[in-house]
């Protein structure tokens, strides 16, 4: 009797631990499940409607998305009694649970799932899985642990993005003045520097930056050759907020600048994520103006400076609407129209617009078949011309939501034939477009 009951002693604890070992496997099957699962979401759509009560140590760092369904629009992941099934697919879902159960083996398993920013940046993401179940020996816990990194620029949307809320560029001048009442700077001559007395003071203020970050203003100017280029102007800080810079005929560098007119863009850099900002600089206070470079004995109102016709200037979608998709991106190819004055078929505009990957640079072309440019020759003593040129939606172009201002810039290229208009002046207009 005594070996009897010692046998089945044995056999009792043999079946408990075969039992136990069964559970554990079959917890750790669940969280693998429950790995999977997440693994299945895009990076942007792996967050938590709620932050956890308790969340384990390395996760405190919640990523918590912005969940304003009632009910949430939580994935199904599990039915509780045939081992948790995925029964929700995650286009229609797109919120993961994180809590929930699955039966197996008359046992119930309470699946937990975290995720957190694994870095400052906000560029990596960790997940975790933690599953519960208590069977006849007690109380067992197994968790998993992965991570995940951003696949591109597009979609890192944790840090709030960059923003200049203030530009201005002030100039001042105690020799060689333009006239009163112009918003610009004195140059040697149509196609000359900086002349001695004038100076341009660049400030901007920004949120989300640091000190590390880059902010600059980009300007026209020509290279050695003649030839038009873009050079960044540096702005520095002490604190990541306010930044500054100071522009004198040598300083940050004697450019040669055309005469005419442009626009003060300023751009702010984060190093962290790549995400950027740009804004209109203010000219002496005045929003939407230009910064004015005039040939030395010149009273700035040249007759062959480009001009971008009043009310002549078009952008289209082909969709028919301005409303962005759900990434941002372009509902249909934009199409930017525009009409010119002084600017020939020789010459190049160019259209430039924020995008959440910056500043993004098209060129518009002239188009001989349209009646208007009959007179688009360098021969006519005022040139008009039209120009066209499309944004394509396949170019993956990400765009912010509400009012989006394009940058229109004329630059007249000297030619060897010279011409009434060919001065190597410039000229710029703003068209706005409101994205929904």
């Amino acid at each position: 009797m005594f070996c009897f009951a010692a046998l089945l002693g044995l056999l009792a604890a043999g079946l408990r631990t075969i039992a136990v070992q069964k559970a554990r496997t079959q917890g750790n099957e669940v969280a693998t499940m429950a790995m999977e699962d997440l693994q299945r979401f895009s990076f942007n759509n792996l967050l938590e409607c709620n932050p956890p009560a308790n969340p384990p140590a390395g996760f405190a760092s919640s990523v918590l998305g912005n969940c304003s369904a009632s009910p949430l629009p939580y994935e199904q992941p599990g039915d509780g009694t045939a081992g948790c099934p995925n029964t929700m697919p995650v286009t229609s879902s797109p919120v993961m649970k994180e809590t929930y159960t699955c039966n197996r083996l008359n046992l119930t398993y309470t699946v937990r799932r975290y995720i957190a920013w694994a870095d400052p940046g906000q560029t990596t993401k960790r997940l975790a899985v933690f599953v519960d179940w208590t069977d006849r020996v007690g109380q067992h816990e197994v968790s998993q642990q992965s991570s995940l990194r951003a696949p591109d620029r597009d979609a890192i949307i944790g840090l709030s993005p960059p923003a200049i809320t203030a530009a201005n560029a002030t100039v001042s001048c105690t020799a060689n003045c333009v006239p009163a009442g112009t918003s610009g700077v004195m140059i040697t001559g149509n196609q000359g520097t900086m002349m001695t007395g004038n100076s341009i003071s660049l400030t901007a203020t920004t949120q989300n930056m640091a000190v590390g970050d880059d902010v600059f203003v980009t300007l026209r100017t020509l290279d050695s050759s003649g030839n038009p280029q873009s050079s960044p102007i540096q702005l520095t800080s002490s604190d990541g907020n306010s930044w500054t810079a100071t522009m004198t005929p040598t300083a940050p560098s004697a450019f040669t600048y055309d005469a005419g007119q442009q626009f003060v863009t300023v751009t702010a850099e984060r190093a962290g994520d790549g995400k950027s900002a740009g804004a209109l600089a203010q000219v002496n206070g005045t929003s939407g103006a230009n910064l004015s470079f005039c040939p030395s004995g010149s009273a700035c109102s040249m007759s062959w400076l480009p001009n971008f016709m009043a009310n002549q200037t078009s952008i289209t979608s082909s969709s028919g609407t301005f409303a962005l998709q759900p990434n941002g991106g372009l509902p249909g190819d934009l199409t930017v129209t525009a009409q010119t004055q002084n600017l020939t078929p020789s010459d190049t505009v160019t259209v430039s617009f924020p995008t959440q990957g910056g500043s993004i640079a098209v060129s518009l072309t002239e188009d001989p078949t349209l009646p208007q440019n009959s007179a688009c020759t360098t021969s006519s003593s005022t040139p008009v011309c039209v120009w066209s040129g499309k944004i394509l939606q396949s170019s993956g172009y990400k765009f912010v939501a509400g009012s989006t201002p394009f940058y229109l810039i004329g630059q007249q290229i000297i030619s060897s034939s010279g011409g009434s208009v060919d001065k190597g002046s410039t000229g710029a207009a703003i068209y706005t477009v409101t994205f929904s």
